[in-house]
C-alpha cells in the first residue's frame, strides 16, 4: 500500500472507518457492528456487537456513538474490552479527536459544533518541570 493504486482491505460494505497503526477499524453497513482488520485484510475481528453510528480511534480506544442507546458516546478498548458509556448526550453524529481536543457533532444538525473539554473523556497529560 504505497498510494499508487487501489487496494481492497475488506469485502464488507463499510459505513465509516479509522486507521490506527497497522489496523483498520470500521463500521459495517450490514449490521452496524465495529470490526478491526489488519491492513492486508486478514484477521477480521468483531470488536463490539453494539450498532455504531460513527467512530474514532485514539490511544488504544475506540470512541463511538452507540445507536442502541440513543447514539450516546461510548468507548471500548481496541481489543473489545473495558467498554464504558461516557456521556448521556443524545445523537452524537461525529467524533473528532486531534491531540488533546475532542469535538462532537450532535443532534441532527440542530446544534452546531460543541467542544467539550477533552478531560471529560480522555486522560489529561501532566507536564512536569
Amino acid at each position: 500500500m504505497d498510494g499508487t493504486g487501489d487496494t481492497t482491505i475488506v469485502e464488507d460494505d463499510v459505513k465509516s472507518f479509522s486507521i490506527s497503526g497497522n489496523k483498520f477499524f470500521y463500521i459495517s453497513y450490514d449490521n452496524g457492528k465495529i470490526y478491526t482488520a489488519n491492513l492486508d485484510g486478514t484477521g477480521i475481528t468483531e470488536v463490539t456487537s453494539d450498532a455504531a453510528g460513527t467512530l474514532n480511534v485514539h490511544n488504544g480506544w475506540i470512541y463511538y456513538s452507540n445507536k442502541e442507546d440513543g447514539s450516546k458516546l461510548y468507548k471500548i478498548r481496541i481489543d473489545g474490552s473495558s467498554q464504558a458509556k461516557l456521556s448521556d448526550q443524545d445523537e452524537i453524529n461525529a467524533i473528532n479527536i486531534v491531540g488533546d481536543w475532542n469535538e462532537l457533532v450532535e443532534g441532527k444538525f440542530k446544534q452546531p459544533f460543541r467542544k467539550p473539554r477533552v478531560e471529560e473523556f480522555l486522560p489529561r497529560k501532566r507536564k512536569y518541570p
